[in-house]
């Protein structure tokens, strides 16, 4: 129920409204992981695709990482308002590694949970670039 409940508060944070807040790349279709240091296998999976959606997209997408482990937690929230992404975060505390792709408008396109193929990310980020 706690999962339901902040998933619903961070998808009603995410609209378009909050495009207006992203100070830090606000031109760029975001990717942003959600990680632990606890997490090994899983996010030590994920972090290969995130470098290859670097290189493939260049300059039309903004990667980012946000810890949640010790001081990185309070860090990750500042960089969470910049982003413009207010919510997402807290939603996905118990769901490390997690990654949300994001429109330029900075509404959720996709979260994707645990590691998955690089197509299934492809996918996500060509979406979030044809929305409007």
């Amino acid at each position: 129920m706690r999962v339901l409940i902040s998933l619903f508060l961070a998808l009603t944070f995410m609209t378009p409204a909050f495009a207006k807040s992203a100070e830090v790349d606000p031109d760029k279709v975001l990717v942003v992981m959600v990680y632990s240091s606890s997490c090994k296998k899983f996010c030590n999976e994920v972090r290969p695709m995130l470098a290859k959606i670097e290189e493939k997209y260049g300059d039309k997408v903004a990667v980012h990482m946000l810890g949640i482990s010790g001081d990185d937690l309070a860090k990750s929230k500042e960089m969470e308002k910049k982003l413009g992404i207010s919510g997402f975060l807290p939603a996905m505390l118990d769901r490390v590694p997690a990654v949300g792709i994001f429109s330029v408008k900075r509404k959720l396109v996709r979260e994707l949970i645990s590691s998955k193929k690089f197509d299934q990310y492809t996918k996500y980020i060509d979406v979030a670039l044809k929305a409007k």
